[in-house]
């Protein structure tokens, strides 16, 4: 079932941005942010249909963001680096993919898979921070790409 929530989570996030039922801008200002509640949420219910539903909130919010990020790297980045910067942004991701797989088992065999959600949900937070305290810097090119 988590499986069915991952791949509708995707789904629906690409009708969204494609119907421009959100926009790209908004994605990458409020999805990491709306992805760490949800995270703190499954650290603390357990029902089955709870964390079905839960699982496709963060689902959607995350592939939002994933879908955004690729989307604006390929029309904010000048046409002679959009190469490298897809490059550069898809290293970064799955390093990152990889790196969390290992710290998330980790903390799951350490810890229990309620702290692993937490961490995670702190991560997204930090880098939500980030984002909103970074954005001022690329408001004008990312206003242009979503026009």
């Amino acid at each position: 079932m988590l499986t069915v929530a991952t791949m509708l989570g995707g789904f629906i996030a690409g009708m969204l941005l494609s119907a421009a039922r959100v926009s790209y801008v908004d994605a990458l200002r409020w999805t990491l942010l709306c992805g760490a509640i949800a995270l703190i949420s499954l650290a603390f219910e357990h029902s089955a249909l709870a964390v079905f539903l839960l699982i496709l909130v963060v689902s959607v919010v995350l592939m939002l963001h994933a879908i955004a990020m690729q989307v604006m790297t390929n029309q904010t980045a000048p046409t002679e680096r959009v190469g490298k910067t897809t490059v550069l942004r898809n290293s970064v991701t799955g390093t990152s993919r990889g790196l969390f797989a290992l710290v998330a088992g980790r903390i799951v065999d350490v810890c229990g898979l309620d702290s692993a959600w937490l961490f995670l949900a702190a991560v997204l937070a930090i880098f939500a921070a980030l984002w909103l305290l970074m954005a001022k810097n690329f408001r004008a090119p990312l206003a242009e790409a979503d026009a």
